[in-house]
């Protein structure tokens, strides 16, 4: 909030400065180590361009609101991977090991919605096709990341209390709504209110694109209902859709067509 008030009065330079001499002064960026953990990017992914800032009037509130979610995006991701790292020297790791730092810094970059793409296709998919892909593979990368072979045994057990939280929260959100007004929640993943509260015919859409893809994969893989096995889906109406292949009708490939339509940029969306 003082980064965006202060970037209104027209400091943005100085919220810079305050920001990156934090940032220069600390232990792990003059050892090293957050570069080696690659958690200081170039530019945030959700703000791929500035030139809305040369849009009188409003521009000063887009540049407010990018000085705050990068400062913000920047804090959280540096203060998860430095508590992180102290725990491990707590416990007695060796926290000048590249294989700690790099997947201490997987950790904290999943956390914060920045998940490595990894090399093949990334510029394609960052710059050109996808907006925000990190944002999508941090969100695969929360499930994903307990069970993976090629991590830390202490990175994969705080990966694992993330999944843990994830579905905690889940829990509570569609757990509290139902106790206050029954129905209002689905826990059928296939259902188009999986990750929404439903109030009558107005949806409340409690975000977290982890639902989506758990979503999407109930659909591309073959359930039963009834004791039927098939491509099966939930209507807004709460009505259950086998996908046979008719005329007209939606299929698997719609719907992961319609994901990857929903992540795409306006320009690249008439391409998909």
């Amino acid at each position: 909030w003082v980064d965006l008030y202060k970037t209104l009065r027209g400091k943005g330079m100085e919220v810079d400065n305050t920001l990156w001499a934090d940032i220069y002064s600390r232990p792990n960026y003059i050892k090293g180590r957050y570069q080696l953990a690659d958690l200081i990017p170039k530019a945030e992914e959700q703000f791929p361009t500035s030139i809305p800032e040369r849009i009188p009037i409003i521009g000063r509130f887009f540049k407010a609101s990018e000085k705050a979610f990068v400062g913000s995006a920047l804090r959280m991701r540096l203060g998860v991977f430095d508590r992180f790292l102290e725990m491990q020297k707590d416990l007695g790791l060796d926290i000048d090991n590249p294989r700690v730092i790099k997947d201490t810094g997987r950790l904290a970059l999943q956390m914060t919605a920045r998940s490595k793409l990894g090399k093949p296709g990334q510029a394609l998919l960052s710059h050109y096709i996808l907006w925000a892909p990190r944002m999508v593979k941090s969100a695969w990368d929360t499930m994903a990341l307990p069970f993976s072979a090629d991590i830390t045994p202490f990175a994969r057990k705080q990966a694992a209390y993330n999944l843990l939280r994830f579905i905690a929260t889940v829990a509570v959100i569609k757990g509290t709504a139902e106790t206050f007004i029954p129905g209002s929640t689905t826990n059928d993943p296939r259902s188009t209110d999986f990750k929404s509260i439903k109030i009558g015919d107005t949806r409340f859409n409690f975000g977290m694109g982890e639902l989506s893809i758990i979503t999407l994969a109930s659909r591309l893989l073959p359930t039963t209902h009834d004791g039927e096995w098939g491509f099966w889906y939930v209507n807004s109406k709460g009505k259950y859709i086998k996908m046979e292949g008719k005329y007209g009708q939606r299929t698997p490939f719609d719907f992961a067509i319609d994901f990857l339509a929903n992540k795409t940029h306006p320009s690249a969306r008439v391409l998909v």
